[in-house]
């Protein structure tokens, strides 16, 4: 909990119920750049392990590299599907 003071009058307690809240409040580049931010926290929390693909650990002599192979085959088509309809 963060608590603010905003001249003699006015606090405002920081909390996980009124921070979206406050932030539109400021509006401006403040919430253009953390509301984003806040809504992808909200929904990484909402995962569950079977969300997750485990890729398979490159070659030790090779630099790490992002690459198809790295993924198993039953997971990139789940991936490719949930891209497809807009899933994040």
């Amino acid at each position: 909990m963060c608590l603010f003071n905003y001249g003699l009058l006015s606090k405002t307690i920081l909390d996980a119920s009124s921070l979206e809240e406050e932030i539109r409040k400021i509006g401006g580049n403040l919430e253009k750049e953390i509301l984003p931010l806040i809504e992808l926290a909200k929904w990484s929390g909402k995962l569950t392990e079977s969300d997750f693909a485990v890729l398979k650990k490159p070659e030790p002599s090779r630099g790490w590299q992002c690459s198809r192979d790295l993924f198993p085959e039953e997971s990139l088509a789940t991936i490719r599907s949930r891209y497809e309809i807009g899933d994040k």
